[in-house]
């Protein structure tokens, strides 16, 4: 198959991690505040995610916890200069608390403006990542509002009083995705943590091989297309990316169209597909059972996206079905073939088995 390694180069960003790139990453969670009512309860839960998905990206994450605003912009501007920002090929910088239209809530009374971060990590003042794609995710709510209040203006960027030419320039290579649209509130559960998070998470690790990073935006905007979830769509916002950016792609390559004498890229594919095969040792073999719905019995609640299974003496509410078991059982709906090994993590008294 004919490639044009030239277009593929200019047309791509990222398509393969050098061995001297050093990728980070900068994670702030603010959970406590000098009002304990505003705790952010299950926020740990998506720290540990957001973690463990950007080690396995091959990011070193720079983590703080419980900032005020102040020292929010002071971690941002350390991170700016950190001496290996010109080995690594991208930058991830996670921002979660509370916040309004446009800012995000220190651990004090003071808010830091979202247009911190993209002053900080501009061309001008962090020439180290001119070229290089900046992805920005916020987990805080942007305001609620208000009848018979007018609403916050939702352009709050320092553009107005400086030329755009300007800004789209020195602001280049960002894309935002924001947990919310405007003046809606951002929600989580205060044990599993936020659907925004976990979404990217799950997202981020079944499809970074395959689709470009605002693709992967796309996808977990899509995760809250069902029922009762709409409302609390994700929005992108700042999106100033020149070029495709993928994360882990493998190898990419780029068929040719025949009749096309120039051979240009008429599409992009990304082998081998699957996470599986950016993590390490047996990782890479894991697969995702699917429970059978109808086996479960009434004692066995669900949870966590169907991965957590609790005994209760309450009966559920399921409906008849006659693979339903009487005991406290269920089964996988997949089959699965070959040699292998299974993980399964419990608490208390549990009877496992693996049929043959």
């Amino acid at each position: 198959m004919a490639m044009s390694t030239d277009n593929m180069t200019r047309n791509i960003q990222a398509t393969n991690v050098p061995r001297r790139t050093k990728r980070v990453a900068l994670l702030i969670n603010n959970m406590h505040f000098y009002n304990p009512a505003l705790t952010r309860h299950g926020a740990d839960k998506d720290e540990q995610a957001v973690v463990n998905l950007l080690h396995t990206l091959g990011y070193e994450v720079d983590r703080h916890r419980n900032l005020p605003a102040q020292k929010m912009d002071e971690a941002l501007k350390r991170f700016s200069r950190r001496p290996t920002l010109p080995l690594t090929d991208s930058v991830f910088v996670v921002v979660m608390s509370h916040g309004g239209m446009g800012t995000i809530c220190g651990t004090g009374n003071h808010r830091m403006e979202i247009d911190r971060i993209y002053e900080r990590l501009n061309s001008r003042n962090c020439p180290a990542l001119k070229d290089k794609p900046k992805i920005v995710i916020i987990q805080a709510s942007r305001g609620v509002l208000v009848p018979g209040r007018p609403p916050v203006p939702t352009d709050n960027m320092r553009a107005r009083s400086v030329n755009v030419a300007a800004r789209l320039h020195t602001e280049k290579d960002f894309i935002t995705l924001h947990c919310s649209a405007p003046h809606i509130a951002a929600y989580k559960h205060p044990a599993y943590g936020s659907f925004f998070i976990q979404s990217i998470a799950e997202v981020f690790s079944s499809r970074c091989v395959q689709d470009p990073i605002d693709e992967l935006f796309k996808k977990v905007m899509q995760c809250f297309r069902v029922p009762g979830m709409q409302q609390l769509m994700p929005s992108v916002q700042l999106h100033t990316l020149t070029k495709p950016f993928y994360l882990l792609p493998g190898n990419v390559q780029v068929p040719t169209r025949p009749e096309d004498p120039r051979g240009r890229p008429d599409a992009l594919r990304a082998e081998p597909a699957g996470v599986r095969w950016v993590r390490s040792e047996l990782k890479k073999y894991c697969c995702q059972l699917t429970i059978d719905m109808n086996t479960v019995n009434r004692k066995l609640k669900l949870s966590h996206h169907t991965k957590k299974v609790e005994y209760l003496s309450e009966p559920q509410r399921y409906p008849d079905h006659p693979d339903r078991f009487d005991r406290a059982q269920l089964l996988c709906r997949d089959g699965l073939v070959g040699r292998g090994y299974w993980e399964v993590e419990w608490t208390g008294e549990v009877y496992i088995a693996v049929w043959l």
